[in-house]
């Protein structure tokens, strides 16, 4: 196991164990990471894949990590989301392909 994977799998635990009681996670999708934004005046992070998900409920094209998650953890998938968007590393996301939206994108419940 590579360094990379080893790190993937901590951080990921990690994230999907932060998130919200009433938060569904049902679905995966695997793709390269295209982009990444957060604000310098909110705690959220945006990213997206080149093969995001169409046809959702919250029709966002990209996804969020929460403010509610807490900041290590934040900081972590951003870690994880940069260093795969610079390598080129495709990551699996976990989300709610039924609705669960947060901070206007597709709320993501796992980093990996």
């Amino acid at each position: 196991m590579n360094k990379l994977t080893v790190l993937v799998v901590v951080l990921a635990s990690g994230l999907a164990a932060s998130m919200p009681a009433g938060a569904v996670y049902n679905a995966n999708v695997t793709g390269k990471v295209m982009m990444v934004i957060t604000y310098a005046d909110a705690d959220y992070i945006y990213f997206s894949l080149d093969n995001q998900p169409t046809g959702l409920p919250c029709a966002a094209g990209y996804f969020a990590i929460p403010s509610s998650v807490p900041q290590n953890r934040r900081n972590q998938a951003f870690a994880q989301l940069l260093a795969a968007k610079e390598t080129g590393t495709p990551l699996n996301i976990g989300y709610d392909s039924q609705g669960q939206c947060v901070e206007g994108g597709v709320q993501a419940h796992r980093v990996g």
